[in-house]
């Protein structure tokens, strides 16, 4: 009723005048539609709404989610990306503040101002956004490592807000982190030990969401080198690629350093295993006449020399570290929340919070055995008896019990069973054998819909419901 309202208020005003046929209008002569269907034509001619379809795209900018908070976002940009429309606006908004502060004899804000002016267009900026509320209205999940459109531009206040999310090229559920490019799985050599049961749990979630990934072992000063490559060679051969590295000695860190560069990469494992010290590594030069990390036990964020270690985190962006429990063995976790870094180098670097359990959601019992190289190597090669094969042991079967890892394989598998068993009985859950779908023949043609089973998922009916009430007072 109100747009009703003021599209005929501006008809009044305007060289459209309505036209006595229905859902008729004419403008200029001509006689036009004015059906429900180019109501977004009309409110376009009169100035009532946005028109979508001239749409300046050149208004927003495309950034990327470094940290997630309850109401706003820490979002990433690249000046060298940011449109020119945009870069020429920040100008103007930087010079009205400068003449501003300059009246207001704020000659530290002038400076301030000036030389955000000077500087060129490259390098990257971090801005503090909130999000649109429609996007909370649809309960859109925001991720950090997303990709999302932001506008309204504050470059005074270097703030904005997030009006839409690109679509992801893949996520993780633990750690909850988007478009990753590589993954560290970090595991300790000693203290704690690491745990085949864990690192294998990692690795089939890593696989399934088709993610590379590095297995580093750090702390490789803490054990005898045969013992690191011993564990190395065993990573290797299961088909995975591992590191051997150490935060103490720097051992690996340069070559990982390179490997890093122009990439979003995530550290995940168990807490306790030293992906905050390797951050903090690789967020500086790794050399202690500039930060000494605390790698001794002793806790806090690291030992500074000639700054304090406030000043270095804030500027540098360095993690908290602790030491293992001396009572449980186990690590504390002094992360708890997944950040993106920016790399000295170029590249993304992601701290998540460490788990004592890998989840294994949206595995399915059928994609376990493609999770494991000691399965799809050999049927790669010489192919299985059966197309079907649980490669449990069955007859004929190219891959056998004799590995590694098969009694993990096995425990995971039951596992899953169980877990799709449950889901089934409550209705959740489906199997590849249930006739899921029905074709439907319509007026609009042929469509395809879910087919209910009437015992599982139709209401029982009141009849019904008496005669079995009868049935169990008898």
């Amino acid at each position: 009723k109100k747009i009703s309202g003021l599209v005929h208020q501006r008809l009044r005003n305007s060289r459209i005048s309505p036209s006595p046929l229905v859902g008729r209008m004419v403008e200029g002569g001509k006689s036009v539609d004015c059906s429900r269907r180019s109501l977004d034509y009309v409110l376009n001619v009169c100035k009532c709404g946005p028109d979508e379809s001239t749409k300046d795209e050149a208004k927003e900018c495309v950034g990327q989610v470094t940290t997630s908070y309850s109401e706003v976002l820490k979002v990433l940009f690249k000046l060298e990306d940011i449109p020119d429309a945009i870069w020429e606006e920040r100008r103007t908004q930087l010079e009205a503040a400068k003449a501003v502060a300059l009246k207001a004899e704020e000659f530290e804000d002038v400076e301030k101002l000036r030389k955000q002016l000077e500087e060129p267009k490259e390098g990257s900026v971090e801005m503090l956004c909130v999000i649109r509320k429609l996007l909370k209205k649809v309960q859109m999940k925001i991720m950090v490592g997303d990709r999302v459109f932001v506008n309204s531009i504050d470059w005074v206040q270097s703030s904005g807000m997030v009006t839409d999310v690109m679509e992801r090229n893949m996520e993780l559920v633990e750690p909850k982190v988007a478009n990753v490019d590589l993954a560290l799985l970090v595991f300790a050599l000693a203290n704690p030990d690491p745990s085949i049961e864990l690192m294998t749990r990692f690795t089939v979630s890593l696989t399934k969401a088709g993610i590379p990934f590095i297995i580093i072992l750090n702390k490789a000063d803490s054990v005898e080198e045969s013992v690191a490559r011993s564990w190395k060679e065993r990573i290797e051969k299961w088909g995975h690629a591992a590191a051997c590295v150490s935060v103490k000695s720097s051992e690996g860190l340069d070559q990982l350093r390179e490997t890093l560069k122009g990439r979003v990469t995530v550290l995940c494992g168990p807490s306790g295993v030293g992906k905050s010290s390797i951050i903090n590594w690789m967020l500086t030069d790794g050399s202690s006449n500039s930060v000494d990390i605390d790698v001794a036990g002793k806790g806090g964020r690291g030992r500074v020399r000639g700054r304090s270690s406030d000043e270095v985190v804030k500027n540098q962006g360095l993690q908290s570290v602790q030491s293992v429990s001396s009572r449980s063995g186990s690590g504390k976790q002094t992360t708890r929340t997944v950040s993106l870094l920016r790399l000295p180098g170029g590249g993304l670097l992601a701290d998540t919070p460490g788990f004592s359990k890998a989840t294994l959601q949206n595995i399915r019992v059928t994609d376990l055995s493609s999770c494991f190289p000691e399965i799809m190597i050999p049927v790669r090669e010489k192919g299985c008896k059966f197309s079907d094969c649980k490669h449990m042991g069955e007859p004929g079967c190219s891959v056998g019990n004799e590995w590694e890892r098969y009694q993990l394989y096995v425990d995971l598998r039951e596992e899953l069973e169980e877990e799709e068993e449950i889901m089934r009985k409550k209705g959740k859950f489906r199997t590849a054998s249930e006739n899921v779908e029905k074709r439907k023949d319509s007026k609009k043609g042929k469509r395809m819909e879910f087919k209910l089973k009437s015992k599982r998922y139709r209401k029982e009916n009141r009849k019904t419901a008496r005669q079995n009430m009868g049935e169990e007072f008898s």
